[in-house]
């Protein structure tokens, strides 16, 4: 795991890194993010992988942590659990991972298929530093309107846009 999080932090970009973070929290969260049955989410496996990752000890994982923490938005336990153990460690972290609360959602577009059957919506997202990315989600409305597909990328909104009207 730590080559993993060392070439995501080696990584111009921050979307490596949140992208493992993202990983590492649907492995201990699948249920919760793939059913509709929220009585199948089982709150010790969380509790396992942090305890996995906090036994190991080293920058790569205290950034991975840090990063895990500042998602679990909807867990205030485990999200305190792993700032403590960030904060107890004192390591120097990018300061984009401090401040990706205050990441700022600057323009969505919403692209409809011309039957309607399908919507993609795309996303662009300014962090700390001038980092930008894109998200992408495609909704299938024949499925329910469930999402079929999604992407993050590692640029601006309006070149994503660009090169799809290409």
């Amino acid at each position: 795991i730590r080559d993993v999080v060392r070439n995501a932090l080696a990584c111009r970009h921050p979307l490596s890194l949140l992208t493992l973070a993202g990983m590492a929290i649907n492995a201990a969260k699948p249920e919760s993010r793939l059913s509709l049955n929220s009585d199948r989410y089982d709150p010790s496996r969380l509790d396992r992988v942090l305890t996995g990752l906090i036994g190991i000890r080293n920058r790569e994982t205290t950034a991975l942590l840090a990063v895990v923490a500042e998602l679990l938005v909807d867990d205030p336990a485990p999200r305190l659990r792993c700032r403590q153990e960030v904060a107890e460690r004192g390591e120097r972290l990018p300061r984009w991972i401090s401040a990706l609360p205050q990441a700022d959602v600057y323009r969505a577009v919403r692209i409809t298929e011309v039957f309607g059957d399908v919507d993609e919506i795309v996303i662009g997202v300014r962090l700390d530093g001038g980092h930008e990315l894109t998200v992408d989600v495609l909704i299938d409305h024949l499925k329910w309107s469930s999402i079929a597909d999604a992407a993050a990328l590692p640029e601006p909104i309006d070149e994503c846009l660009a090169r799809a009207v290409e």
